[in-house]
């Protein structure tokens, strides 16, 4: 095991700090049973809430890894230090880009749909040069029920209605195409990284490596399918361990860990206002989270299919500073 002791580890942290059991809930957001279980080790500990726990009782990961483990992440444990080539001008959405969705309640009142929705008809007309404003406002409605999830045989669906080139694109809610340099490029630009970010980041390291699920699945002690659900689905559950397992096993000297703990940051709320102005963790809602993640999955259709070009971004923060009022009715 790459991680023994956790439990008594993270509870030794919590007591030293007089933080009962529940006061420690409610820093991270996790429930009373969840922390109880995670120290009695009667649950893994998952990536989010090794983040979670780690971020509220204000101590580093180092201490739950053997120094063997330490040693190979260098990428991580000595990130300040390593040179990294961050790609400055890179068209990715960042933390302050969510702040007046976030802030401004737009999330709760459903107004954020009203800007993913404008943001893909921007997508549509630059991919097919629709200049016909209602046609483009109903492929982007009918791609944007298909990123929800809302339309139950989505790709016959769509497919009728939609120029020759889009199928192709409505075949995916997260481009499964999109290269390890649009991928990394997100990471090193400092921009906001989704579940969805490290399967494809897996994926992509997979096949560059040349191996098949059932090789990584055997190096990391996994299912050739649960490798295959990683890639194509969410990693919201993943345990860190089976992170630390993957990080080795493909060779990527913490990169891997640093990336997935950026993504489980995020997720908890860490660069929110409210958690910035308070002693707790604000983790986002499921309903939020959704919104967030069409539209970051919006923003990889762009650095997919247009890697070089900035204008969909630079308009989305021309309209950010006005409030969106040319895009919410």
């Amino acid at each position: 095991m790459l991680l023994s002791s956790y439990g008594q580890i993270i509870r030794d942290k919590r007591k030293r700090g007089n933080i009962t059991i529940g006061e420690l809930a409610d820093l991270s957001g996790l429930t009373h049973p969840q922390v109880s279980r995670i120290e009695n080790e009667k649950s893994s500990l998952t990536l989010n809430s090794a983040v979670r726990i780690l971020q509220s009782l204000k101590m580093p990961l180092s201490p739950l890894l053997p120094e063997k483990i330490i040693d190979v992440m260098s990428l991580y444990f000595q990130k300040n230090i390593v040179k990294r080539e961050f790609p400055e001008k890179y068209p990715t959405l960042n933390f302050n880009d969510l702040v007046p969705l976030d802030d401004g309640g737009l999330f709760s009142s459903g107004k954020a749909e009203e800007v993913i929705r404008a943001l893909l008809g921007r997508f549509v007309k630059d991919i097919t040069s629709i200049a016909d404003s209602e046609k483009t406002a109903s492929i982007s409605q009918l791609l944007y029920n298909y990123l929800a999830n809302k339309i139950p045989s989505a790709s016959s669906s769509l497919s009728v209605s939609l120029p020759p080139v889009l199928p192709e694109v409505a075949n995916f809610r997260y481009p499964r195409r999109l290269s390890l340099e649009n991928i990394r490029n997100n990471y090193l630009a400092g921009g906001v990284l989704i579940f969805l970010d490290i399967g494809a980041y897996v994926r992509q390291i997979r096949l560059s490596k040349k191996l098949s699920l059932q090789q990584l699945g055997d190096a990391v002690g996994l299912s050739h399918q649960g490798v295959k659900l990683l890639e194509l689905q969410t990693a919201e559950k993943i345990k860190l361990e089976d992170i630390l397992k993957l990080d080795v096993a493909l060779d990527l000297q913490g990169e891997l860990l640093d990336f997935a703990w950026e993504v489980a940051k995020f997720y908890a709320g860490i660069h929110r206002t409210k958690t910035k102005i308070s002693d707790k963790l604000h983790p986002y809602q499921s309903f939020e989270i959704h919104g967030i993640e069409k539209l970051i999955v919006v923003s990889r259709l762009f650095q997919h299919y247009f890697p070089d070009n900035r204008e969909w971004l630079d308009e989305y923060r021309k309209q950010s500073n006005s409030g969106f009022s040319d895009w919410i009715r």
